[in-house]
């Protein structure tokens, strides 16, 4: 999904943005930057730099948000 132009990738981002109401303010920032939500995407140690965190952390920022999204999707679905 390097092509932000592609239909994929504004597919991905969709759902993304349904998802991610369920975040921090900070791990919405960092994913926003990680995927190039509104702007270029980044490495994870220029992600970490407004947040003061190192490359790692960021890591593990990312893993922690992105299992939060996907637990609240699967706990919407099975409502249905």
């Amino acid at each position: 999904m390097d092509n932000q132009d592609s239909y994929e990738f504004q597919r991905f981002i969709k759902v993304y943005n349904a998802g991610k109401h369920v975040l921090k303010e900070r791990e919405q920032q960092i994913l926003d930057d990680l995927y190039g939500v509104t702007k270029p995407r980044v490495t994870l140690k220029k992600a970490g730099i407004p947040h003061n965190i190192k490359q790692e952390r960021v890591r593990q920022v990312r893993h922690r948000a992105e299992l939060k999204i996907v637990k609240s999707m699967l706990k919407h679905l099975k409502g249905y």
